[in-house]
């Protein structure tokens, strides 16, 4: 039966239409309202691109009476094919037509009734899939911005994303964090990678030398084999001699020290004995000492100024601050030395920010080889983000991809049961069909379709022609009282008339030796029209 036709685009009907008949169905209309367009759509949709018919439960044989089926039926040939129908002396054999027929109905509606709950599993399947895709969506939203480049192909097509967060990803894929993958990914799609040159690192070995050297613990004093040595040693006050000793020239014959009375000259005799040159070339070094340690610091310096300048790094700055203020603070100590040799003196140790920077510096460079590693393999770091990527996707959607198989896998296994039981009906039901196919073929004929339309033509006056078994078997002909065609000699009466008796046959049989008993939609465009007077009469 026909549950529901939809025209458009066709004849009239250039706006969708639907029809919604029932079991018997009368329409009328003037000429052009789209009444032969309706019959000829049900002899053939698949002609017509914008019209659809639901057939339920399933899809009969279309039988329409209009001129296409006239011109089908009588105008090929002289001879027109046979219908058969069942006998009229074939009682047992109907009745068990009947049975099985009646056997083969129920069978379909069991099948029918497995269709009805196939469907119905398959209509929640499709209502989790929704639900899913609806989450899969959202996380598409939620991360589309960051995440765009690796989503390309699945940014403006719900199902093809719902259907990549299924994917399997490989398990030597590793799942990262959303931190790590946003640095990524801006690193591969948002930033123009070039070949970068790695940092050189701090080489303060001089440093560490010079902070070491035994000369800043090393008490310097004047020769000690001498009388004013060995008092000079008991006081331990050479540095403050040292000092007075610039006073004696002017001293006027009186120890700058004692303000006694003395031979200045042999004082002084004395003092060049005790500062002696070995003393002299120990404070010179302490002098050559300073200058090169204030080289080798302030290169350092420079050096950590001008990386800056490259890399804006508060660690390093911190590091620079700290490494200036212990410099100044060990230039203080060793001037302390050069005025007063026999001081000993420890330089607090500027290795240790140089370590630190050192060590930053290794970090940066880290990040260096990473960053020219991604640029001499652009294409497959990208390919192996966007992997990452949907490994993060997925686990992000893991619990409802979970929860989404589990309620799948049943309804699944649901439908794979029913469609085995139907398939075991669907079985029976062609056994059944062949049944009733062979009985039918047993017992039908040509002949009895034959006489019946030539009775009917009797009765209604029809007496100038008939129809007769063709020679070939299976088809008629239409023939005058003589034996003579009459097909091309009827009148448009006579010829309406026989067509649509033929048409009436048809309905009861088959142009083939089985099929009389399956079902069948009828359709009757215009049955009647432009008669002659005797056949309107008859």
């Amino acid at each position: 039966m026909i549950k529901k036709i939809k025209l458009s685009k066709t004849a009239c009907y250039s706006n969708e239409t639907e029809i919604n008949p029932v079991k018997i169905n009368y329409i009328y209309g003037s000429n052009g309202s789209g009444k032969t367009t309706i019959s000829k759509v049900i002899a053939d949709e698949s002609y017509y691109t914008g019209c659809n018919i639901d057939w339920s439960p399933n899809k009969v044989e279309a039988l329409v009476y209009n001129r296409d089926f006239v011109s089908q039926n009588f105008t090929q040939s002289s001879e027109i094919k046979g219908i058969f129908t069942l006998g009229k002396n074939t009682k047992d054999a109907k009745e068990l037509i009947e049975n099985k027929t009646l056997e083969l109905k129920n069978v379909n509606k069991e099948v029918e009734s497995y269709k009805k709950s196939i469907k119905k599993l398959e209509e929640e399947i499709q209502e989790c899939e929704n639900e899913m895709i609806k989450k899969c969506w959202g996380i598409k939203k939620k991360y589309e911005d960051v995440f765009k480049n690796s989503f390309t192909g699945f940014i403006g097509r719900k199902v093809d994303f719902f259907h990549k967060c299924f994917d399997k990803i490989d398990d030597s894929v590793e799942l990262l964090t959303f931190e790590n993958l946003y640095k990524m990914s801006d690193n591969l799609f948002n930033k123009e990678l070039e070949l970068k040159k790695l940092e050189e690192e701090l080489d303060f070995r001089k440093l560490i030398e010079l902070e070491n050297d035994k000369k800043l613990k090393q008490v310097i004093v004047g020769k000690q084999d001498i009388e004013i040595g060995d008092l000079i040693n008991k006081l331990n006050n050479s540095d403050w001699v040292r000092k007075g000793i610039t006073y004696l020239k002017n001293s006027e014959s009186k120890c700058p020290f004692c303000q006694h009375s003395v031979d200045t000259n042999e004082l002084n005799s004395f003092f060049e004995q005790y500062f002696d040159e070995t003393y002299e070339l120990q404070c010179k070094q302490l002098v050559t000492f300073k200058e090169t340690y204030q080289t080798c610091v302030n290169q350092i310096i420079e050096y950590i100024k001008k990386f800056i300048l490259i890399n804006d790094n508060k660690e390093i700055k911190s590091i620079l601050k700290i490494i200036e203020e212990k410099y100044k603070n060990n230039i203080n100590k060793i001037d302390e030395k050069i005025s007063n040799p026999s001081v000993l003196i420890e330089l607090e140790s500027l290795g240790e920010g140089c370590k630190e920077f050192n060590l930053i510096v290794k970090q940066i460079n880290e990040k260096i080889v990473k960053n020219n590693e991604l640029f001499n393999n652009l294409n497959n770091e990208k390919l192996k983000l966007t992997s990452q990527v949907w490994k993060f996707i997925n686990n992000e959607l893991k619990s409802d991809i979970e929860s989404y198989n589990k309620k799948i896998s049943g309804k699944k296994t649901g439908i794979l049961s029913i469609k085995s039981k139907q398939k075991q009906l669907d079985e029976k039901s062609k056994e059944i069909s062949s049944e009733i196919k062979s009985k039918e073929s047993e017992i039908t004929s040509v002949t009895h379709t034959v006489n019946e339309i030539n009775n009917i033509l009797l009765l209604n006056g029809f007496t100038s022609f008939k129809l007769r078994e063709s020679s070939e078997i299976g088809y008629y002909q239409i023939v005058r009282e003589d034996g003579s065609n009459a097909k091309e000699t009827l009148s448009e009466g006579e010829y309406r008339f026989i067509t649509f008796l033929y048409y009436y046959q048809l309905i009861k049989g088959s142009t083939e030796s089985s099929g009389q008993t399956r079902e069948k939609v009828v359709v009757i465009d215009d049955p009647i029209c432009s008669l002659d007077s005797n056949v309107f009469m008859a």
